[in-house]
C-alpha cells in the first residue's frame, strides 16, 4: 500500500510545486512592475513640479536672466530711488535784516543774513529749487527792483553771457567751501550779480553762455562798475546753457568729438552739449515703423572692447543691449534746452560687460521694476564715465570706469517677439501638459506589454513542463 500510496501522491506535489513556482514568479513580475511603475511616478511628478516652476513660477526669468547675467562681485545700490527732497529751513527773521532801500544799504552785504543764505544755497538742487517753487521763466529785473521783498530768498534764475569771474575766495562759516564771484549779462542788456559754492567748470570764460540758479538776496550798487540795483543772486553752481537748441534729427560727430574721458577728472564729468545732443536725437527718433530697429544692431563683444580701450571710435553709435537691472535713480533735471523735467538713471549688468549705466530723459516708474529684471534698451554710448562701486572688505570706496549709453526709453525683454511672455507661458505649459499625457500613455503600453511577455513565459514554461510530463 505504500508504494501505490506514495505513487499516487507524487503528482500532487509535482503540481503543487509547479503552482509554487508560477505564484513566485507573477510575484516577483508584479513586485519588478511596481517598483518599475513607482521610478516612472516618481519621475513623472518630478517632470510636472519642473514644468510647473519653469513656465508659471518665474523660471523662464531666471533663463533669460542667466543668458545675459551672471553674478557680479561689485553692486551699486538697490531698485529704486526717486529725488530724495530736503526743504532746507530758511531763518526769515535774519532775512529780514536784509536792506537795499538806499545806495549805502546796497553797497553792503549784511554778515549775519549773507552767511545764513550761503548755508542754504549749499544745500540747494534741482529737486529744492523745484520745491521751493522756482518759476519756469525768467523773473523780469525790473519785478524785482519794483518789490526786492516779495523775492527775498525766493529761488530764481538767470541766463546770460558771463562777463566776468572773481578769484574763488574761502568761507569762513563753511569750511572746505570756496565762494566764486561774477558777472553775466542777459539778452536783454541786464547785469546779474552772483555767488556759487561749487568749482566753475573750467569751460566756462568771458563770453560764454551760463544760467545760474539761487537765492535771491538784495539789489546791489557798485559805483566803479556802474551798476545800480543789479540782482544778486547765490546759488550752488554755475552751469552752461544754451539760447537755442533745433531739434536734433541727425547726430553729429562734431559736438560727439568734445567728450573727454580719459582721464578720471574727465570722466566724473558729463559734457551738457553732447549729453543734450544724443538725447535730443532720441527724442525726435521715428520708432513706429519696423526699419528703426536696423540702427540698433546687439552689442557685440568686440565693440564693449573698442569702448573699453578706443571710446573715441563709437561714440553716438546705436546699440541693442539686454542686461539684467540693477538700480534706477530718477532725479529732477536743471534747468535744460530740451525741457526735460526729470532725469532717469540706469544701471544695468551684463555679463562679460559688467555695469553700464543708461541716461533716460524722462521719468521712469520704480515701482515697475525689480532688481534682476531682464530687460533692453535701443541705446547711443557717449563715453566712459566715473562709477563708484561697492565698499571692500576694508570698508574702502573702490572707482572704475563703465560706458554710459543714451535711450529715449527701458524696455522689459521677451524671449519671443511679439508674442507676450503671457501667452508664451500658456503655450509652453499647454505643450508642456501634451508631453506628460504622451509620458502616462507610453507607461501604461510599456506595462500593458510587460503584462503579455509575463503571461507568454508562463504559458511557454507550462507547456514545456506539461511535454516533459508526457515524455
Amino acid at each position: 500500500m505504500a508504494p501505490e500510496t506514495q505513487g499516487h501522491k507524487a503528482p500532487r506535489r509535482t503540481a503543487m510545486k509547479q503552482s509554487t513556482y508560477q505564484d513566485k514568479l507573477r510575484q516577483q513580475s508584479r513586485q519588478g512592475m511596481q517598483k518599475r511603475e513607482g521610478w516612472k511616478l516618481a519621475i513623472l511628478v518630478v517632470m510636472t513640479l519642473i514644468l510647473i516652476t519653469l513656465f508659471f513660477g518665474g523660471g523662464i526669468d531666471q533663463i533669460l536672466l542667466g543668458m545675459f547675467h551672471d553674478t557680479p562681485t561689485e553692486t551699486p545700490k538697490s531698485v529704486g530711488e526717486y529725488d530724495e527732497i530736503k526743504i532746507p529751513k530758511i531763518n526769515m527773521d535774519l532775512v529780514a535784516q536784509i536792506k537795499d532801500e538806499n545806495k549805502q544799504q546796497r553797497y553792503t552785504d549784511e554778515a549775519g543774513p549773507f552767511a545764513h543764505l550761503l548755508e542754504v544755497a549749499n544745500m540747494l538742487y534741482p529737486a529744492t529749487l523745484q520745491a521751493l517753487g522756482m518759476q519756469k521763466e525768467m523773473v523780469p529785473v525790473s519785478k524785482i527792483r519794483t518789490d526786492p521783498n516779495r523775492y527775498r530768498a525766493k529761488p530764481l534764475w538767470f541766463a546770460g553771457e558771463l562777463v566776468s569771474l572773481d578769484p574763488p575766495k574761502p568761507i569762513p562759516t563753511l569750511p572746505g567751501t570756496k565762494l566764486t564771484r561774477g558777472r553775466l549779462r542777459t539778452d536783454n542788456g541786464e547785469t546779474i550779480l552772483f555767488g556759487v559754492l561749487d568749482p566753475v567748470p573750467p569751460n566756462l570764460i568771458p563770453g560764454s553762455f551760463v544760467r545760474v540758479e539761487g537765492l535771491f538776496f538784495k539789489l546791489r550798487d557798485d559805483p566803479f562798475l556802474k551798476l545800480e540795483k543789479a540782482p544778486y543772486i547765490l546759488g550752488p553752481k554755475l552751469r552752461e546753457a544754451f539760447r537755442k537748441f533745433e531739434p536734433v534729427t541727425k547726430i553729429d560727430p562734431q559736438i560727439l568729438s568734445t567728450v573727454k574721458d580719459k582721464t578720471n577728472a574727465e570722466a566724473r564729468l558729463v559734457e551738457p552739449l553732447p549729453l543734450y545732443h544724443l538725447s535730443s536725437y532720441v527724442l525726435n527718433k521715428g520708432y513706429s515703423r519696423k526699419g528703426w530697429r536696423s540702427d540698433y544692431p546687439e552689442i557685440t563683444t568686440k565693440d564693449e572692447t573698442l569702448m573699453k580701450e578706443n571710446p573715441e571710435l563709437m561714440r553716438g553709435k546705436g546699440f541693442m543691449i539686454v542686461g539684467a537691472l540693477a538700480h534706477i535713480q530718477v532725479k529732477a533735471a536743471e534747468g535744460n534746452p530740451l525741457g526735460v523735467e526729470q532725469w532717469s538713471r540706469v544701471w544695468l549688468y551684463r555679463t562679460g560687460m559688467g555695469f553700464f549705466q543708461v541716461r533716460i530723459p524722462g521719468y521712469i516708474d520704480i515701482t515697475k521694476y525689480k532688481v534682476d529684471d531682464v530687460v533692453v534698451v535701443y541705446a547711443h554710448f557717449l563715453k566712459k564715465i566715473h562709477y563708484e562701486t561697492s565698499p571692500d572688505r576694508e570698508g574702502g570706496q573702490r572707482f572704475r570706469k563703465i560706458p554710459l549709453f543714451v535711450a529715449k526709453r527701458l524696455l522689459r525683454f521677451n524671449l519671443i517677439t511679439p508674442l507676450s511672455t503671457k501667452i508664451f507661458r500658456w503655450s509652453m505649459g499647454l505643450v508642456s501638459l501634451l508631453l506628460i499625457l504622451l509620458f502616462v500613455w507610453l507607461v501604461r503600453s510599456d506595462n500593458k506589454r510587460n503584462r503579455e511577455v509575463t503571461q507568454r513565459v508562463l504559458e511557454i514554461r507550462k507547456r514545456r513542463r506539461e511535454k516533459a510530463r508526457n515524455s
